[in-house]
């Protein structure tokens, strides 16, 4: 084989081995990308779930003061954490579902960092309207279900502060912090995401 040969031949399969490479490596931007594009739909559709959830827990605070709408120390609080949840509820209202999956990756950029922005925005105010709902919540169901006058004794009273300064260090204690998951996971999806979309650019440019 002369030597012209030989350099044609590996030029030929040094051309096919970039080929594949190229090929690979969009396959893998590819999937890359869908799954970003489904974990971002999967945490904005639960997200959207605990919008309308916020408004099952306001009418559930509203069927419990109608079962004891005279008796203020519990109906008031319980209208609080009602007032909080609806509240919630319209917070959240620019959360909309779309069809993630046709968009292209400039487009799923911009939504992944505006629903970040979103919930890293309310996350204190979800935490503590949680709380919130929580704490004028228990007495009155207490109170309607089983028939436990809260307020009524020093040591219930005691027992509940004690039992919701716990519950509280412990969530503060363990990594239960779903925000900061997700802001985590789509921080990371977003740099992935324009580590692409610098693929794509320099792919253009050659």
């Amino acid at each position: 084989m002369e030597l012209q040969d030989f350099k044609a031949m590996w030029n030929t399969k040094q051309q096919q081995l970039e080929q594949q490479l190229e090929i690979h490596q969009e396959q893998l931007l590819a999937i890359t990308l869908q799954n970003n594009k489904s974990n971002f739909e999967k945490y904005l559709n639960f997200a959207i779930v605990g919008r309308y959830l916020a408004l099952v827990y306001c009418l559930i605070s509203l069927g419990l003061i109608a079962s004891m709408p005279y008796e203020f120390r519990y109906s008031i609080p319980s209208g609080l954490g009602a007032l909080a949840m609806l509240f919630s509820f319209f917070q959240h209202s620019p959360l909309k579902k779309s069809n993630y999956r046709a968009m292209n990756l400039i487009e799923l950029q911009k939504n992944i960092t505006t629903f970040r922005i979103h919930t890293l925005k309310h996350a204190k105010y979800d935490k503590g309207i949680v709380l919130l709902w929580f704490l004028t919540t228990i007495p009155i169901y207490l109170n309607v279900f089983y028939d436990i006058a809260l307020f009524s004794s020093i040591s219930h009273i005691l027992i509940f502060i004690l039992t919701v300064t716990l519950i509280i260090v412990v969530t503060k204690i363990l990594p239960l912090d779903i925000y900061k998951k997700w802001d985590k996971e789509l921080r990371e999806a977003t740099e992935k995401l324009q580590e692409i979309n610098h693929y794509q650019v320099g792919d253009l440019k050659r």
